[in-house]
């Protein structure tokens, strides 16, 4: 049996074990892999010799990184997947999706850049740094898969932080952006560990006397 001490060793050699690594996969049928400059690459690991990961291996690490969040277990259960975030003792954070296949359990975890870049940084229109002092109405941030939106978002809201002394409250799949208190108040909710769907998160959000809200997903009617 793999301890959840063991998971964590695994998963640090596996984020450290080059440069340039920017995604994990722990898949049944595979040895453990990583991701290297858009390259997928099988990795050795001494301590835990295994050729290839059976279907136990990958249910118990999976299962092991979702000790303590039931809501996300049943989501696995049901849809055949979950989403969320982890992160190592030294702060790493990876976005982490679980996902069934042929009755296997199979992880793939995409290692988060840990600095939130600002408006100035990432060279955005000046019209950025008037959406951040907007007080009412509703800032919709668009576009396809891996054009920026989150990275976006991240900026405007450091933005905020940094100039105003407001309550910001985000609802988000997984957090991936952790933001620390300059001038703001800052709650950061994760779907399926703090709150079940992001319209109950939304309804709990205009009880807890948010100025700014950030909703990270909008994927359907209600």
């Amino acid at each position: 049996m793999i301890t959840e001490a063991e998971v964590k060793e695994i998963i640090q050699k596996l984020a450290f074990f080059t440069n340039g690594i920017s995604d994990i996969f722990i898949l049944a049928g595979y040895p453990f892999q990583v991701m290297v400059y858009g390259e997928v690459r099988s990795v050795n690991i001494p301590e835990f010799p295994v050729d290839k990961l059976s279907p136990f291996h990958t249910e118990v690490i999976a299962f092991t990184l979702l000790k303590n969040k039931p809501m996300l277990y049943k989501k696995l259960i049901k849809d055949g997947y979950a989403d969320f975030s982890y992160f190592l003792d030294d702060g790493i954070r990876f976005r982490v999706n679980i996902f069934s296949r042929q009755k296997t359990y199979n992880i793939v975890m995409r290692k988060l850049e840990g600095k939130i870049r600002s408006i100035e940084e990432l060279k955005l229109p000046e019209v950025f740094y008037k959406i951040a002092r907007e007080k009412y109405g509703i800032i919709l941030v668009t576009g396809a898969t891996g054009q920026g939106k989150t990275t976006t978002l991240a900026a405007i809201l450091h933005e905020i932080n940094k100039t105003q002394n407001v309550h910001i409250l985000t609802l988000e799949d997984p957090v991936e952006y952790i933001h620390k208190p300059i001038k703001a108040t800052i709650n950061q909710r994760e779907l399926g560990t703090d709150f079940s769907s992001f319209a109950e998160g939304l309804k709990a959000a205009l009880r807890q006397a948010p100025h700014v809200i950030l909703v990270g997903e909008i994927r359907d009617r209600e």
